[in-house]
């Protein structure tokens, strides 16, 4: 499925701190620029999570930023090359989040990340880009812009799923193949559907050309363990929890010595 084509509409909800519709799409004629095209990989392997599924496996906390967690969520945006490797730290390159300011509120929005204690989400952004990030030949900048360009207009996946009566429940079971059919009508390649333990869908893998501008049948079955009925859960509210962050051992063994008087 060609990303770019006329058929899917490609409108910018309205945000000060995002680019207007018509420089985003211009925007997307980098992925063809030399430094993409030349970096050493085939495809991509564009990852999303489903935060329902990681509550129920791990303890979860809100993020310190952004709106209420209740969506799929981005992972990564994976170089791979076409030995199935993914390519990893190709360059020693620091994350600098000021070059990201007019992108933060849609990386809260979608990229947020609810591991504990609470977070605003920058060490995992930083993570992300010196191990994926620095080997698709693209800036920091276009990296992250890449990714909130394939999720805000184009792998909306709860609507889709919803559309093909597919909602999130506790207790229902749907068919594996029901989810990567009602995926594959939306976006136009069959993903690959990442299970836990529990047989709940936790992450969904589509596959693009290098230039990120068409879905691709992945080349290969990433050989992921679910059953042939799945549960897809609700992101229950309870379960993101508020923490405080961790503070340094030594920092917190020293005794805090009030004074006497305040005057």
């Amino acid at each position: 499925m060609m990303l770019m084509s006329s058929s899917r509409k490609m409108t910018m909800k309205s945000s000060s701190s995002f680019v207007p519709t018509a420089v985003l799409l211009f925007g997307m004629l980098f992925l063809t620029s030399p430094l993409s095209v030349l970096a050493d990989f085939d495809f991509y392997y564009f990852v999303l999570m489903w935060p329902g599924t990681y509550c129920e496996q791990s303890k979860c906390c809100h993020p310190t930023t952004g709106n209420r967690v209740q969506d799929f969520l981005i992972r990564s945006l994976q170089p791979t090359n076409i030995s199935y490797e993914t390519d990893t730290k190709c360059r020693s390159e620091s994350l600098y989040t000021n070059k990201l300011d007019n992108l933060m509120d849609y990386l809260n929005t979608y990229w947020s990340n609810i591991k504990c204690p609470s977070n605003n989400g920058m060490s995992a952004w930083k993570s992300t880009w010196k191990t994926y990030g620095t080997c698709t030949g693209l800036d920091e900048y276009n990296y992250f812009y890449t990714a909130l360009v394939l999720r805000h207009h184009i792998f909306d996946l709860l609507s889709i799923l919803k559309n093909n009566g597919i909602t999130p429940d506790i207790s229902q079971e749907y068919s594996l193949t029901s989810i990567k059919e009602a995926i594959a009508k939306g976006i136009g390649a069959k993903p690959q559907i990442k299970c836990n333990s529990k047989n709940q869908l936790y992450e969904v893998y589509i596959c693009l050309d290098k230039a990120a501008l068409t879905t691709i049948e992945c080349p290969e079955d990433l050989g992921f363990t679910c059953a042939t009925d799945i549960y897809f859960p609700p992101v229950n509210q309870t379960k993101l929890n508020h923490t405080m962050p961790n503070f340094d051992k030594d920092f917190m063994a020293r005794k805090i010595i009030m004074p006497i008087s305040l005057e």
